[in-house]
């Protein structure tokens, strides 16, 4: 485990340099900031308040899971008034005096705010309601702020549009006698005075008395018996407004109804919910009404679309515009106390508090708004939201854009192309007439995903509905790989004044075309405008109802049974969201963009935007990266324990312990590096690095894990492997098992990482591994060699052995003990303490003796010839004795197991042959030196005896050659 100690510790170290600045930012510690809330959390209207507790909770957990607020947790205190504008001014005191908020959400009517409001500014604590609109709630109170437009904005608005949207010349005033319905009644009855707007009838609903349904019912009898009614003006709360909305839809009047931005409210549509005529045909109390709201999100942004759906899955129910409203209002509130630097301190709150609302204060021009899921939030100087109106309308229980909506004209030239009949004057400004379309997107097949091209082919269904008079489908596909034409019409259908257009589309579009903010997902997006007409004039919306979004999980359920992404692809669709924004278009100098604040032509865009997720185990999914980081400390500090621990007590199974902390803090300090990087790059940098950034990140996940594999091979197998024998197990083998791990890993990321196919990368690499081996095949003999010596057990490190000479006379070979077998050569110590390294494929070839088998002891033997005239009994004797006189020897047959022991051979003709055996333990002692050692000992017992080595003996015989006798021929011949 030395091998994992210095590298850790550059881990440790690397963490504490980098990882504490984030953490110092993004953990929580023990100081708390506080944000309270005061709203109806008990009561009849209780369902009011529910909506806009869960959209601050929503915001709140979202803090605290990202860190907290400048490294402290945020905490949210609640606090019930009922409603009731009594126990408003109670609970306020009771917050601005004893707790430690530092800002307050609420209150959510606007007399339980006007009731409050006061103790607010008295005792400085700044407030932000997200739901009264009252005009006097924010008037004369520095402290108190809102996040959507006042009564006085909303009357106005809804008064224009009945004139010149709707085109009614007569209003039926409907209030109850709160501040809110008197105040919407009477701007109203102002407005409509100086439009020609006829003022039919003005009803008031005492809501102390107790026959209120009387009184509901008696002008209800009124105006179904007076045709000149005109378009009924319900200015109540949503309780009461519901009561009144029942009862009309029971008596069958049909005059058209407009409401203000209390019945854009799921406590409205909820009030219907059990009732039989709502269960048997959905939207049958709420369809056709009009009403008056800051948000609709159809024609929201992408951020509330977010919203929109974390809030259903969290809570299994829709958002309204008060739970938006209530989401920006605790993020101002927030954004307020990170940029101010409040810490809760009790001792400094009324700093912090006057310090929060400073910063407020001057959040009060487009420049210095911050963007939420309801649009901009900035502040007019009285406290108030500067935001458009909205007006929608219900169908099928839910609430969308009507298909006409009022904006303002940016600047008065551009107002002179536009038909006179389009134009609406409020206070100051211009008002121009917009179409609405609604539009849907069906997908029916995504083939040939390319994310190294960033491309797909999808095949798909798209509609529109609108009015008759303007052409919705001349549009171009903005992330088109090339033109797409929609081609034929497919069904077509006119019905209670509007269009509609179904067409199919198929082709190539562009991925990643919108971003993602998440790096592990790619984005399969459709975005179109139309080709002339800008968004002043038109707005593509999201045809909620028809796609089915209202139920993503169904839709997502669907997408999976219809196998509308490929599964060759090992990719699926985890989210959709649909919603519209601008899209700024080069004006080409046009004469009317002259006029625009930067030059350039604003269209509609609607963005249709799927997120596609690789198949597999997301940990991000379930745990956080500050729950990772406590893993990781944690593995550090039981890893150190045990390092500490071995070094006092010898222990290896402590190296177990070691290997799974340092591997687990290892792993855990990679994810969290991955994600801290990941999240600091998003939004700072292009994509394309981005995207090589996670590469990387992607080849260290190959990287870190083989490394810590090997580690734990040795760990777990060689090092238990080498005790259990007590021999060490040889270099070479480990490195081959590392080799084979390392290449598998490689070969993974080709595969996985860079996606190539790895049959051709074997292909080629056996090509490169053939002209490699010719090259090398002396090399590759030695590796091949070495594991056959590995893989046979006849060697092993630490045996003795001889390998033998050109004979097999130990003179002539080499002896001595294996000391490794590596990936080229066996090196050998011999008896002089010398390292002989020989070839692995040449030592193959020899032949060898090794003395550790079958068993550690061997036997030696040394031959002696005698002569005959020595008896064999005293020469067997003399031997005997010359091999033990060595015992005393550091390194003799001491060591042997058996004595020595001398016996006659054989005979030649020099005299008698003698064998002399004797057992050693090679590990132990030198063979060639206590050989050397009982020779020189045996021939000086001889010599003391008068005996000597026997040796040939050559007979030699001398012939006496007599002279040569010559004989006379002549002679003979006498």
């Amino acid at each position: 485990m030395k091998k994992l100690l210095l590298p850790l510790l550059a881990i440790v170290l690397f963490a504490a340099l980098f990882g504490y600045p984030y953490f110092k930012n993004k953990t929580t510690s023990k100081e708390t900031l506080h944000i309270a809330f005061s709203g109806p959390l008990s009561g009849e209207n209780a369902a009011g308040g529910r909506s806009v507790i869960q959209a601050i909770e929503l915001y709140v957990d979202h803090v605290n899971k990202s860190g907290g607020v400048n490294g402290r947790r945020l905490q949210l205190d609640k606090f019930d008034d009922m409603n009731n504008a009594k126990i408003a001014s109670d609970v306020s005191i009771q917050i601005a005096k004893d707790s430690e908020a530092l800002a307050v959400i609420g209150h959510n009517w606007s007399s339980t705010s006007m009731a409050a409001a006061p103790n607010y500014m008295k005792y400085g604590i700044p407030a932000i309601s997200p739901t009264a609109t009252s005009v006097n709630v924010t008037k004369d109170n520095p402290w108190f702020f809102r996040t959507v437009p006042n009564d006085n904005t909303q009357g106005k608005f809804i008064t224009h549009y009945i004139k010149n949207v709707l085109r009614e010349d007569k209003v039926t005033i409907v209030q109850h006698d709160s501040v809110y319905g008197e105040y919407l009644s009477k701007v109203m009855t102002d407005t409509a005075e100086n439009i020609d707007l006829e003022v039919s009838e003005h009803y008031v609903v005492y809501t102390e008395q107790k026959d209120t349904e009387k009184q509901f019912t008696d002008i209800i009898e009124e105006i179904k018996n007076n045709p000149e009614s005109g378009v009924i003006f319900i200015a109540m709360y949503e309780t009461k407004g519901a009561e009144f909305v029942r009862l009309l839809k029971d008596a069958e009047v049909e005059n058209r109804i407009i409401t203000p931005d209390a019945f854009a409210s799921s406590t409205f549509t909820d009030q219907f919910s059990k009732l039989p005529k709502e269960i048997l045909s959905p939207g049958f109390y709420t369809n056709g009404i009009y009403v008056s709201c800051p948000m609709i999100f159809d024609t929201a942004n992408e951020q509330a679309q977010s919203f929109y759906h974390d809030y259903q899955m969290v809570y299994g129910e829709l958002p309204d515009w008060s739970a938006a409203s209530a989401y920006d209002a605790v993020m101002m509130a927030v954004e307020a106390i990170r940029l101010t630097n409040a810490t809760g301190s009790k001792k400094n709150i009324p700093l912090e508090r006057s310090n929060i609302q400073k910063f407020l204060a001057s959040v009060n021009n487009p420049a210095a708004g911050i963007v939420g899921v309801t649009g901009k939030n900035y502040f007019s100087s009285e406290g108030d939201a500067i935001k458009p109106l909205n007006i929608g309308v219900y169908q099928k229980g839910g609430n969308v854009s009507s298909l006409i909506q009022l904006q303002s004209i940016q600047h008065p030239k551009l107002a002179e192309k536009i038909p006179e009949e389009d134009i609406v004057a409020f206070d100051q400004f211009l008002l121009t007439k917009t179409n609405v379309v609604y539009t849907g997107i069906s997908v029916n097949k995504i083939d040939e995903l390319d994310f190294g091209k960033r491309t797909f082919f999808m095949d798909f269904n798209i509609w529109f509905r609108s009015r008759p008079d303007i052409r919705p489908e001349d549009i171009v596909f903005t992330n088109a790989v090339e033109p797409i034409e929609l081609g034929e019409l497919v069904r077509t259908e006119f019905k209670n004044g509007l269009q509609y257009k179904l067409f199919r589309v198929k082709g190539k579009f562009r991925a990643d075309f919108l971003p993602s903010f998440d790096i592990k997902k790619h984005t399969l997006s459709i975005s179109f405008r139309h080709k002339t007409i800008q968004r002043a004039n038109l707005i593509y919306v999201v045809d909620v109802v028809g796609m089915g979004i209202k139920k993503p999980k169904e839709l997502m359920e669907k997408f999976k049974e219809n196998q509308i992404l490929n599964p060759v692809y090992n990719w699926e669709v985890q989210d959709l969201i649909a919603y519209q924004d601008i899209e700024k278009a080069d004006s080409l100098g046009e004469m009317d963009s002259l006029y625009s604040k930067d030059g350039s032509v604003n269209f509609s865009r609607y963005n249709y935007k799927m997120f596609v997720k690789e198949q597999g185990f997301d940990l991000f999914e379930f745990v956080s990266i500050y729950q990772m980081f406590i893993v990781f400390l944690v593995s550090i500090g039981v890893f150190a324990f045990f390092r500490m621990l071995k070094l006092f007590v010898s222990k290896d199974k402590f190296d177990i312990f070691l290997w799974l902390s340092g591997a687990t803090s290892i792993v855990m300090l990679m994810i969290c590096l991955q994600k801290l990087t990941i999240d600091w790059m998003v939004g700072k940098v292009d994509d394309y690095y981005l995207r090589t950034a996670m590469i990387g990140f992607d080849i260290l996940w190959w990287i870190i894990p083989v490394w810590v594999i090997i580690l734990g091979v040795d760990t777990f197998f060689w090092h238990p492997l080498e005790m259990k024998t007590q021999k060490r197990v040889p270099s070479l083998i480990k490195r081959i098992t590392a080799f084979v791990i390392i290449l598998f890993a490689f070969f993974g990321i080709i595969a996985f990482v860079f996606d190539q196919k790895i049959t051709s990368l074997l292909a080629t690499s056996g090509a490169v591994a053939m002209i490699i081996g010719f090259a090398i095949q002396v090399n590759i003999a030695n590796i091949f060699s070495g594991i056959i010596l590995n893989i046979d057990s006849q060697i092993k490190i630490g045996d003795w052995i001889m390998v033998h000479g050109r004979t097999n006379d130990p003179s002539t070979g080499i002896i001595g003990c294996v000391v490794d077998i590596g990936w080229r050569t066996t090196q050998l110590k011999t008896t002089d303490n010398s390292l002989v390294l020989i070839p692995n494929s040449t030592f193959a070839d020899k032949v060898y003796t090794n003395f550790m088998l079958p068993e550690e002891t061997s036997r030696f033997e040394l031959s002696f010839c005698l002569p005959f005239s020595v008896a064999p009994e005293i020469a067997i004797k003399m031997i005997n004795q010359a091999a033990l006189a060595v015992t005393d020897l550091p390194e003799g047959p001491s060591s042997s197991p058996k004595k020595p022991k001398a016996a006659v051979a054989g005979v030649d003709a020099k005299g008698m042959i003698y064998k002399l055996r004797y057992w050693l333990i090679p590990r132990e002692v030198s063979p060639a030196k206590c050989r050397n050692t009982i020779i020189q000992s045996v021939m000086e017992n001889l010599k003391d005896n008068g005996v000597t080595i026997a040796y040939p003996k050559t007979i030699s015989f001398i012939k006496q050659v007599q002279p040569k006798v010559e004989i006379d021929d002549d002679d003979d011949d006498d």
